[in-house]
């Protein structure tokens, strides 16, 4: 009687561990399990919000670009910049857009420059007989910038040349003149003023080189362009998608199209 007890406390304990492994292997299933329902939701919830707020952003861009200059201008767009679809579920997405300059102030302008395009910089309204500067630090790779500064009018329209090394550059067989420490930058060249500025295009040579535009001081620099801030919202998940919107630019094939005969003629072709 005692050996069959104690056998049968023996299967009891067993009975329980497996009891207990099991109910942690089904925990454990289930956690699983809910954990990925929970993440495909989330994925789900914030790939709907990205799609609302792009359906925002093309809202924008299929406007006319002065109005959206006049919708900065009033400081609100109104119902134009709401944007709400409802699912057949009755579920809302939402998106909310905001307009602003890029550039139009006196902070240095960004340009990321490649050495197959030409980044174009708006100067129409700057102030007349008014210096800027291209300035950019030095990488591995020591990149030159050249550029070419339009100004005029109908009556006729000219053109600046330049071409900087780095200071430290190793290409200064190129004949390019050599860019100086300035502003808080380790390369910075002078575009002089003129009068009627029109544009300002600039590319890189030997690499790509991440280049500020700086207007004089107290000078503020053209709008570039509008930023178009979308944020797209359903339920407590909110995801933003930004678009640049540049005015229209010159093709690189234009700063191959146009010749400066001399200091005083216009350009021609």
């Amino acid at each position: 009687m005692g050996n069959i007890k104690k056998e049968s406390g023996q299967t009891a304990v067993i009975v329980f561990f497996l009891l207990v492994v099991g109910l942690a292997v089904g925990v454990s299933v289930s956690s699983n399990y809910v954990k990925s329902l929970r993440m495909s939701k989330e994925m789900d919830l914030a790939s709907r919000a990205i799609g609302i707020a792009e359906a925002g952003v093309e809202r924008m861009l299929a406007e006319q670009y002065s109005v959206l200059v006049e919708y900065i201008a009033n400081n609100s767009c109104g119902s134009a910049c709401v944007l709400e679809i409802t699912d057949p579920k009755g579920v809302v997405s939402r998106a909310d857009i905001h307009l602003s300059h890029i550039g139009g102030s006196e902070e240095p302008f960004l340009l990321d420059l490649n050495t197959q395009d030409t980044s174009q910089v708006e100067l129409s309204g700057y102030s007349d007989n008014t210096d800027l500067y291209v300035c950019w630090n030095a990488t591995a790779e020591e990149p030159s910038i050249v550029g070419l500064y339009v100004y005029g009018d109908d009556s006729g329209y000219f053109v600046d040349n330049y071409a900087y090394n780095t200071s430290t550059s190793p290409y200064s067989y190129n004949g390019f003149d050599s860019a100086s420490s300035s502003l808080g930058y380790e390369n910075c060249f002078t575009v002089d003023g003129k009068t009627k500025p029109v544009m300002l295009r600039l590319k890189s040579v030997y690499s790509g080189v991440s280049a500020y535009v700086l207007p004089a001081s107290g000078q503020i620099l053209p709008s570039q362009g509008i930023l178009i801030e979308s944020a797209g919202q359903i339920f407590e998940t909110v995801k933003t998608v930004r678009v640049l919107r540049t005015k229209s630019a010159l093709p690189a094939q234009f700063d191959y199209a146009l010749y400066q005969r001399s200091e005083t003629d216009p350009l021609s072709n």
